[in-house]
């Protein structure tokens, strides 16, 4: 066996086995502002704070971090999840970040139950980003061994929408789920010209977006009023996606600045996510999950871009287990080389 492979078992390993920080919080689930949401806090950050010191974890001062959210919500009309995102990732500064300008990769996924036995709860992981660059550069190269599921893939829009908007909803979705997460759409990839899929592929897919640049000093009103508009036009041009009739996801890239330039990934996504709820979902449809990451790819000025690309809900969940399935195939035929 070629070293390559034994350097790539090792790294497989240590990814199985060092967790780096985790919390599971059970309780209501909060969003920021509000009584019960503001005498929470210290509470919630403490637990956070134990959490750490129980996986030995060190708020690295100036590591790029990567931090997940696994959201099971129990309340009849839960709250949107890049507010639930916000108000947990601001408790999570200090115990697990320094500055939240260090999280460079927020992943989110939301589980909606109306059951009366089911508990709201979350899950959070977070990592340093140069750990799971080894996992992810692994993974890319990986063809024989990546999987294609589609049944992960959630289509519970009959129960939001009234029937005769059935058929429309079945030709949307067809469109939507030919869309997939890329191995290439992540941060890391140094060696491209245009490293990611969704920049090769921005202006020729009408499903990913180019944003523009996030906005400087007393160009908040302007942003927003820009991403409405791009969310408004794409809604008059493609008159099947005027409104969007059930749960989707959205993978987000930023591209890399200069630290003073860079705003906080989570304040990006809810100001993204407010107009394109308010613009293209129907009202009973929600977001149910997000990947917002900055990109290893120049801007072309001094402020970041940003592209967007819409999925069905549950493509977050169903990439992340193709990816998993494909690395424990490929550690199990090198143990297999060594072992027999």
């Amino acid at each position: 066996m070629d070293n390559e492979k034994k350097i790539k078992l090792l790294q497989l390993r240590k990814y199985k086995t060092n967790f780096g920080f985790m919390s599971h919080y059970e309780g209501p689930i909060f969003t920021k502002g509000g009584t019960k949401s503001k005498a929470s806090a210290e509470k919630i950050k403490s637990e956070f704070q134990k959490d750490a010191d129980k996986f030995q974890w060190k708020s690295p001062p100036k590591a790029r971090i990567a931090i997940s959210f696994h959201i099971f919500c129990d309340q009849k009309n839960p709250p949107e999840i890049y507010r639930i995102v916000k108000y947990y990732m601001d408790l999570l500064q200090g115990p697990v970040f320094k500055n939240d300008k260090q999280v460079h990769f927020v992943e989110a996924s939301i589980w909606r139950s109306n059951n009366e036995s089911s508990k709201s709860s979350i899950y959070i992981q977070a990592r340093r980003l140069i750990e799971l660059y080894k996992i992810w550069d692994i993974y890319q190269g990986l063809n024989d061994y990546q999987i294609e599921r589609d049944e992960d893939v959630m289509f519970p829009y009959p129960h939001l929408i009234d029937q005769f908007l059935w058929d429309t909803a079945d030709r949307q979705y067809e469109i939507l789920k030919i869309g997939k997460i890329s191995p290439y759409d992540r941060p890391g990839l140094k060696q491209h010209i245009s490293p990611t899929m969704m920049g090769r592929f921005c202006g020729i897919d009408p499903l990913i977006f180019n944003i523009g640049h996030l906005p400087g000093k007393d160009e908040s009103k302007e942003f927003q009023e820009k991403i409405n508009k791009i969310f408004y036009d794409f809604g008059n041009k493609f008159p099947l996606f005027k409104k969007i009739y059930f749960p989707i996801e959205i993978d987000l890239q930023v591209t890399k600045t200069n630290q003073k330039y860079f705003s906080d990934l989570d304040n990006t996504v809810t100001r993204i996510c407010k107009e394109l709820r308010n613009t293209i979902l129907y009202e009973k449809a929600y977001i149910n999950g997000f990947r917002a990451y900055v990109v290893d790819e120049a801007a072309r000025g001094t402020k970041a871009d940003i592209r967007l690309k819409i999925f069905p809900a549950g493509e977050i969940e169903s990439y992340n287990k193709r990816r998993e399935e494909s690395l424990k195939n490929f550690k199990k035929e090198i143990e297999d080389e060594i072992w027999g």
